[in-house]
């Protein structure tokens, strides 16, 4: 404690500006302005005070290969952003954990006016990227930023929780804008917020087999050509979160946009999550075989789809099973399988125990469509419907027929009657 409360000392009798690498531990406060990129060097560890100003000029990395510890509070966040902030001109460029220390920290930080494209042939464009490092991120936001958001690459771990994950001034035509693009690493995304993206921008792109997933508690706010959560080539669970408006609206891509995706042999567990006007709900393709359990879908013109238009003809397969779920309001299908063609594999699908708006939606007969004895076909009674609403608020009201009506017993849908006040979270 002594040493760095002498670097802090000195750091703060000693000029504004800076420009170095770090070797020791150091601490930041007040208002710091760099004149080039910081590299805080391994073995060396940087803390940051809350409500700490940090000005970088224009492509300036922050490079961390010790360690970092920037701890705001939401009353004194710290904020990394251009010089001159709103007055300034250009944009910095990212904070970069390559081979890091321990674990690093970014809590209540606000990033403004980031790249991250810069020096992207290093890894990878996000204003917050990791490559084989350990962070945990809390209460984050991101303004006016282009590039991704969060980049976890390369045996990484990153806890994510309560984030806010926007689309910052990206545009529809830059290919450019995911929330979390996950590769090979470890990742949890914990009651974190997506906002509404553009263009072939997926709210969190996860791939890479043999590590964990974990989305859980999160809301994904919509795209009008993209993806909510996307697994490729990875398993992992997705439970108790919000997916609506993935609309699907662009010419050729109307088949192929989902709340929820998966391709290249995943096999997730999505479970209690609620899909609200999507033009589908869940996708299943590239021979995955997710288990969806305790779903809700409203008002979704295909709730689960067990192929991707316009794929490859050997992509188009989905296994799907499929339980405990309500699908209630579809506007088209419940199940959309995808045409065979030539010796493709086909598509399958294993539904039973579930409440479903129109029986003639399943392809009851279809050879690839196993459905079992407890379909229901009644209205599910959800709280918003008391009073005329629109459905949203699909907690079961007494006297629901899907109250117990699932596989041993338990409650359909989402929200479990007796306990979904209590267990379920809604941020």
């Amino acid at each position: 404690m002594k040493h760095i409360a002498l670097v802090a000392a000195i750091l703060l009798a000693a000029p504004a500006g800076f420009a170095y690498t770090i070797t020791t531990d150091t601490l930041w406060s007040g208002n710091r302005i760099a004149t080039e990129s910081v590299t805080v060097a391994d073995g060396a560890t940087l803390r940051i005070d809350a409500g700490t100003t940090v000005q970088l000029p224009t492509d300036a990395i922050l490079r961390v290969e010790g360690r970092l510890l920037a701890e705001g509070t939401a009353a004194a966040p710290i904020v990394f952003t251009r010089l001159g902030h709103a007055g300034g001109t250009g944009r910095w460029g990212k904070i970069r954990f390559s081979v890091a220390d321990g674990v690093s920290r970014l809590v209540h930080c606000r990033l403004w006016y980031a790249n991250g494209g810069v020096q992207s042939a290093e890894g990878n464009e996000g204003i917050v990227s990791t490559r084989r490092s350990h962070v945990v991120v809390e209460d984050f936001d991101g303004q006016r930023f282009v590039g991704d958001v969060f980049n976890i690459w390369e045996q990484s771990t990153a806890t994510l929780r309560r984030c806010y994950i926007g689309f910052g001034d990206n545009t529809a035509s830059s290919g450019l804008g995911e929330g979390v693009h996950g590769d090979g690493s470890d990742i949890e995304e914990d009651a974190c917020t997506f906002s509404w993206r553009l263009g072939r921008c997926d709210a969190s792109d996860i791939q890479g087999q043999g590590h964990r997933v974990w989305v859980h508690d999160c809301r994904f706010l919509g795209s009008p050509l993209d993806d909510g959560c996307d697994f490729d080539n990875c398993n992992g669970t997705v439970e108790r979160c919000v997916f609506m408006n993935y609309l699907g609206q662009d010419p050729g891509w109307e088949g192929r946009c989902g709340g929820t995706t998966m391709n290249e042999a995943s096999a997730p567990l999505v479970r209690f999550n609620l899909y609200i006007n999507c033009r589908q709900g869940i996708i299943s393709k590239g021979e995955t075989r997710p288990t969806i359990t305790n779903c809700t879908f409203i008002n979704c013109f295909n709730d689960i789809a067990a192929y991707e238009a316009g794929e490859p003809s050997p992509r188009q397969v989905g296994h799907p099973t499929v339980r405990n779920c309500i699908m209630w309001g579809t506007t088209s299908q419940t199940l959309v399988l995808g045409v065979d063609s030539g010796t493709a594999s086909r598509s399958t699908v294993d539904l039973d125990w579930c409440d479903v708006a129109s029986t003639e939606t399943l392809h009851a007969g279809d050879t690839r469509t196993t459905i079992g004895a407890h379909i229901l076909s009644a209205d599910p009674l959800f709280i918003d419907g008391e009073d005329g609403g629109n459905g949203y608020d699909a907690h079961l009201r007494a006297g629901s027929p899907c109250i117990r009506a699932g596989e041993n017993g338990v409650d359909l849908g989402a929200f479990p009657f007796a306990s979904a006040i209590a267990r379920w979270r809604y941020y």
